[in-house]
């Protein structure tokens, strides 16, 4: 039996199978990546903090004159909150937006026995440029 002109099977296709499976872990680390984002976001927009600053933010008439309605969040809130079961922290920027413009919620909270306290809660205008403090009118609230 003559082997001289047979090829192995990585001989005919290691032109397609080395960069086909580059593509494939570059695309499965890029999920896992993606995963862990939208977990982490996820977790930061069920926070009790996350919502009651978009709650409060969203009924400031300040708010709404510069904004308009509807008022809506955005994607991409940054920042860092960490819970252990009645207690935690938070320092978070979300992103507003409404038909006539966009703006941030700046927050920074402490959680004790369950409330949330905020000793930083305003909303920037981005094109007026104007800074609405809502501790004004807000309490602790019990949290989430």
């Amino acid at each position: 039996m003559n082997t001289i002109g047979r090829r192995t099977w990585w001989d005919r296709h290691w032109k397609w199978f080395v960069p086909v499976s580059c593509v494939m872990a570059a695309a499965l680390f890029a999920g896992l990546f993606v995963s862990i984002f939208v977990l982490v976001l996820g977790m930061m927009k069920n926070s009790g903090a996350y919502q009651q600053a978009v709650t409060q933010a969203s009924r400031e008439p300040a708010v709404i004159a510069a904004l308009g309605q509807p008022i809506a969040t955005s994607y991409f809130t940054t920042g860092n909150i960490s819970t252990s079961n009645e207690n935690g922290e938070a320092r978070l920027i979300i992103p507003l937006h409404g038909p006539k413009g966009s703006a941030a919620i700046h927050l920074r909270a402490s959680k004790h026995d369950g409330i949330w306290t905020y000793s930083v809660l305003a909303v920037d205008i981005d094109t007026t440029h104007q800074h609405i403090d809502l501790l004004q009118s807000q309490v602790g609230a019990p949290a989430n």
